[in-house]
């Protein structure tokens, strides 16, 4: 993993109809490589419309001017420019 500072961004983990969030996680927080974050949510203030369930994650360089996206590959372990592509992910929570 480059050694950046980074900021991870992670939305669309909750509920469009009942408003209930999938997460309980705080601007600013830290979390640890293979923590249980949340689940994957059908909520958007973008296309609100759209209620199919789904998770966007984003990594930003914080030093660079105007804070460019990275590719995620490098953080998640598996290539992830090919649209539509599936991720599957065995978390024991034991």
């Amino acid at each position: 993993v480059p050694s950046l500072k980074v900021k991870t961004l992670y939305s669309h983990m909750g509920d469009a109809v009942t408003g209930e969030w999938y997460h309980s996680l705080r601007v600013g927080q830290t979390v640890q490589q293979g923590e249980l974050i949340g689940y994957q949510g059908n909520i958007s203030s973008f296309a609100p419309w759209n209620r199919v369930t789904h998770l966007h994650f984003g990594v930003y360089d914080l030093t660079q001017s105007g804070r460019p996206s990275l590719d995620p590959s490098d953080y998640i372990g598996v290539s992830a420019t090919k649209l539509g592509q599936k991720f599957e992910v065995n978390i024991d929570t034991n």
